[in-house]
């Protein structure tokens, strides 16, 4: 498994989209926390446009804290 993959079986691209399509206000931001991983990335930000919502990167526990503060 790829440390920061998406694991509850789910597709939350389109769950979000689920919301969005009858006018749900929704925004999902995601915070990566040392994922190292280009594909996993690009993913949380695409996920992130299906909403208007951001998709932030932690590279390390320095990060982390200012991530999630811009992801609230």
């Amino acid at each position: 498994m790829r440390r920061g993959a998406e694991t509850w079986g789910g597709d939350p691209k389109a769950v979000i989209e689920q919301l969005v399509a009858p006018g749900v206000d929704a925004h999902v931001n995601t915070v990566g926390f040392t994922v190292d991983d280009g594909q996993l990335k690009t993913q949380f930000r695409e996920w992130a446009r299906a909403d208007n919502g951001q998709a932030f990167d932690a590279s390390g526990s320095a990060d982390l804290r200012g991530a999630g503060t811009q992801a609230l």
